[in-house]
């Protein structure tokens, strides 16, 4: 009898325990599917911010091209002696709209001669549109005898050579990504203007390296995978 009962009591804390671990396994596998589900949820509201950008405001007086996207390619190509004659587009305006995501920025370059260089950029805001002149963010500095203002350079880089650069967007936001330099306005009410690579002025004379090949594609990752941005069509400068 007593042998019976120290059977039916290890049986007993046998089944016990199969069932406490059970549980646990089911609550911890739970505990991800609900972490999963929020994280989901909060990538799902992220989306439906992106998808409304996409969407014009109801009565806006000029053209209005937002499109989604997951990567883009920017470039600058001249052939010839006339540093006039050359094809972009060389910078792009997206919105970020994921905190702490990476701009990753594959970089191809064909240059004739060494010492030239890509000066890529980043710039926070739309560095287009002259809001930012009346910004206290604004920058306005002397280029080339010009005085020049224009959006904050979050980012830049002279780039000699092919390869991937990566940059790391704390904020949520609009940018303006450029591989010829930072967009600059002459103030006030001047004209946009941006670097012209293998352009060279050397005492008012302009020097033109020939055969000048560059081009970049772009792309934002979040968590080591690719994640869609916001493209502003309207300012893509060719």
């Amino acid at each position: 009898m007593t042998a019976i009962w120290k059977g039916s009591s290890v049986a007993l804390f046998a089944a016990v325990l199969l069932l406490s671990v059970m549980y646990s396994i089911q609550y911890n596998e739970l505990r991800v599917v609900e972490s999963e589900l929020d994280r989901i949820s909060l990538e799902y509201s992220q989306l439906t911010e992106l998808v409304n950008l996409s969407i014009p405001p109801s009565n806006y007086p000029f053209p209005y091209s937002i499109a989604i996207k997951t990567g883009c390619r920017l470039q600058f190509i001249r052939g010839g002696q006339d540093w006039h004659i050359w094809q972009g587009p060389t910078a792009a305006v997206f919105y970020n709209w994921l905190e702490n995501s990476t701009l990753e920025l594959d970089l191809t370059v064909r240059y004739p001669k060494p010492g030239l260089y890509a000066p890529l950029t980043l710039q926070t805001g739309n560095a287009f549109l002259n809001d930012y002149l009346n910004d206290s963010a604004t920058v306005c500095e002397k280029m080339d005898g010009y005085s020049v203002c224009h959006a904050p350079v979050y980012w830049e880089e002279n780039a000699t050579e092919t390869g991937m650069y990566t940059v790391r967007l704390r904020d949520k936001g609009w940018y303006t990504i450029s591989l010829s330099g930072k967009i600059v306005r002459q103030r006030p009410g001047g004209g946009i203007s941006h670097s012209l690579i293998g352009v060279q002025w050397v005492n008012g004379t302009c020097n033109v390296i020939e055969g000048v090949d560059i081009y970049m594609n772009f792309r934002l990752s979040y968590e080591d995978r690719t994640v869609p941005f916001a493209l502003n069509e309207d300012f893509i400068r060719h």
